[in-house]
Parts: C-alpha cells; sequence; structure tokens
C-alpha cells in the first residue's frame, strides 16, 4: 500500500474514531467495565462557593439569589466573590450583598489579572475542605449542590463536575447547534466517568477537595487544570448528571468561535504545563484524553490531510471517487451553510455541517497558538465568564 493511502486511511479513521466510534466504544467499555460511585446524600461538608467576576452587573445579583436559595444548610456554606478588576457596578452590588447576607464574602482586585488569578485569590480566602466553583453568569438548579456534594461521600472521588444546560431566548442555529453539541459531550463525560474518569471539568459547576487544589499560573485555564488535579492525585474525576447549570447560550457565531480560541488556546498550554502528570496517567486515562481532548482539538489537521490525500488518490479506486464525493457533498453544505449564515439564514442541513467544520477551524487556530507560545489569560465579552 502506498504512503499516500496509509496516510489517508490514518487521518480519515482518526476523525471518524474521535467523533463517532469514541463514544460506541466508551458504551461498550461502560457495560463490561463499571465502576460504582458510594453516593450518599446525607453527606453535607461545609462547602465555599467560589465565583470570580468581572464586569457582571447585569447578572450578578441574579446569581446571589440563586446560590442564597439552593438546597443546602445555611450554616455549612459560605460564598466568595472576587471582583477582577470590574469597571461597572460589580463591586457596589458584591458589597451590598456582602453587608446583608454574612455568608457571602466580596474581595476585588484593582486590576483585570484574568480568572484564574481571581480563582486562585477566592480558595486563599476560603475556608472549607470541599471547594465549589460556578461561573457568574449560569443559574444552579435548587438540588444541584446536593446531588454534586453526595458523590464526596466515596474517599475515590476527588472533583465533580455538573452537567450544563443551555438555553437561548430567540432561535439560532448557533445556539441550537451549540446545545446539540454540549448534550453530546455531556454524554461522552457520563460514559467516561461510569469507567473511571471524565477528562476534565466544566467551569460552569463543579467541586474538588481543598487537598487537590494547587495555585495556578495565570494563563492556565483554571476548570480543566484544577480538576484534572484530582486524577493527578490518584482521585476519580466524575460527573454528576442531576447538578445542572443553566447558562445562557450565544446566538453569535463570532462570539462562539473567540470563546472557542481562548479555551483550546489555554487547554493546550495547559496540557503543555502538566505534560509530565499526563504521562504518567494510567493507560486507560491516556487513551480517554487521547481521544477526547488532544485528538479533538487537531481534527481539522487530519480532516485537510483526508480531503488531500483523498484527491490525490481519486482515480485509484472507486472506493476513493465514492469517498471524494462523499467529502465534496459535505463540503459544499459546509460553503453553502457558511454563505447563509451570513444572510442571516441556518438551515440545520447546511448549519450542522458548516459550525462543526467552523468550531474544529478555531478550536485548532487555539490549539496552534498555544504551540507558537502565545498566551491568553484576561476575558473581555459580554458573557465573560464564559470566556
Amino acid at each position: 500500500m502506498k504512503i499516500i493511502e496509509i496516510t489517508f486511511w490514518i487521518s480519515t479513521l482518526i476523525v471518524i474514531f474521535v467523533f463517532i466510534l469514541y463514544p460506541i466504544f466508551l458504551y461498550i467499555l461502560s457495560l463490561l467495565y463499571k465502576k460504582p460511585i458510594d453516593k450518599n446524600y446525607s453527606f453535607k461538608p461545609r462547602i465555599s462557593i467560589l465565583i470570580a467576576a468581572y464586569n457582571e452587573e447585569s447578572g450578578i445579583e441574579a446569581k446571589l439569589e440563586n446560590l442564597l436559595s439552593i438546597h443546602y444548610p445555611e450554616d455549612l456554606i459560605e460564598i466568595i466573590i472576587v471582583s477582577d478588576g470590574s469597571t461597572d457596578k460589580t463591586d457596589s452590588i458584591l458589597e451590598r450583598y456582602s453587608e446583608q447576607y454574612k455568608r457571602i464574602k466580596s474581595f476585588t482586585q484593582e486590576k483585570n489579572q484574568g480568572k484564574t488569578i481571581a480563582m486562585n485569590r477566592a480558595v486563599k480566602e476560603s475556608s472549607s475542605e470541599l471547594l465549589i466553583f460556578t461561573d457568574a453568569d449560569n443559574m444552579l438548579v435548587e438540588n444541584a449542590m446536593e446531588e454534586l456534594v453526595s458523590n464526596f461521600n466515596d474517599p475515590n472521588i476527588g472533583c465533580v463536575c455538573g452537567t450544563i444546560s443551555f438555553y437561548s431566548d430567540e432561535e439560532s442555529g448557533t445556539a441550537d447547534t451549540g446545545g446539540f453539541y454540549w448534550k453530546y459531550n455531556n454524554l461522552m463525560r457520563r460514559l467516561e466517568s461510569k469507567t473511571g474518569s471524565t477528562m476534565g471539568a466544566n467551569g460552569a459547576l463543579f467541586g474538588v477537595r481543598r487537598n487537590i487544589f494547587r495555585s495556578l499560573e495565570h494563563y492556565l485555564i483554571d476548570d480543566f487544570s484544577t480538576s484534572m488535579n484530582a486524577i493527578f492525585n490518584s482521585y476519580r474525576l466524575i460527573i454528576e448528571p442531576k447538578a445542572v447549570a443553566r447558562s445562557k447560550h450565544t446566538t453569535n457565531i463570532d462570539d462562539e468561535n473567540r470563546r472557542r480560541i481562548r479555551i483550546a488556546n489555554r487547554v493546550c498550554n495547559a496540557i503543555i504545563y502538566f505534560r509530565k502528570e499526563l504521562l504518567a496517567m494510567s493507560f486507560l486515562n491516556k487513551f480517554k484524553f487521547m481521544f477526547h481532548k488532544l485528538l479533538r482539538y487537531s481534527a481539522l489537521f487530519f480532516m485537510i490531510l483526508s480531503l488531500i490525500t483523498n484527491i490525490a488518490l481519486y482515480n485509484e479506486s472507486y472506493i476513493y471517487e465514492l469517498l471524494l464525493i462523499f467529502q465534496g457533498i459535505f463540503y459544499s453544505a459546509v460553503l453553502i451553510g457558511y454563505l447563509l449564515n451570513h444572510l442571516g439564514l441556518n438551515p440545520k442541513i447546511f448549519f450542522i455541517p458548516y459550525y462543526f467544520t467552523i468550531m474544529n477551524y478555531h478550536q485548532f487556530r487555539g490549539a496552534l497558538r498555544a504551540l507558537l507560545g502565545k498566551k491568553q489569560a484576561t476575558w473581555n465579552t459580554v458573557n465573560s465568564s464564559r470566556n
């Protein structure tokens, strides 16, 4: 077999495995290899809920009211909010709430240094052995905290991440397709958890044991880095499907693209930073990490490689002809989706392949920036805590 054929099949199979066969593999593995959790709702330790906020005046009051109404004993909660150099009315709102409620403590940083530095400060100001991280722009369902914390009854659990549920006030292809992507992602995390650990938490809601936390460099993404420390310290990192955090999904694909670039850049910088710890993981965790993170961030490279080698092999066999026709149809749909999106039209038959391709393109851009030594720490968007 020619080297070009080998290249084609390897690159094509990688793309297929990452997005289709990997979840199927996890499902089969979860039937054969289950790791149960000793969950106990009577387990109610003291917890510290930590929030980093930057220019959140439009939603921080609703967030605090949401936390004040959750189902968990009031005397076992402290809420720590660090305002990361906010220039709007965020600080005054936080001051008012901290004066009214003893369990709320707010701190301010003069300069915007980024979410990770703000979270380092929040942990330093906290006093509980169980740290709960949540973003300023999402709302927890009433029983989210009870569901999340009950898993820590199991001494093998080091980190528990909640399930993010997106909503949108208006219809858009970006919100609908993005919501579908997160449902797919949550399913994959659930399957990974059933077989041991998932590969990283989402900042919307996750909790860790205090002994796992380590102060992070400003350019490292806090949720991924902090949650993976559970695995690095021989604990399990799992998802709790019933601990739901609701977040408003952007309807603007440009905002979504910028977010993906930033997240990919910071995750890949964290991968470089923690490379020794990642290589020391078990074989199963390294396998999961390879297909959940590394190959997903480089998927665009393999998509392009598959297309180029497919074109070169077009006359070799009818199989290559059929596969190239399929790729031609797919990328034609991507182009049509791109054109229709700029006209304000987003039929799903075209928008889904467009969203999938553009998502991989921007994730690859963020990863490439990390490989080139570029780092991004601060946030500056409307939905800042999601970026």
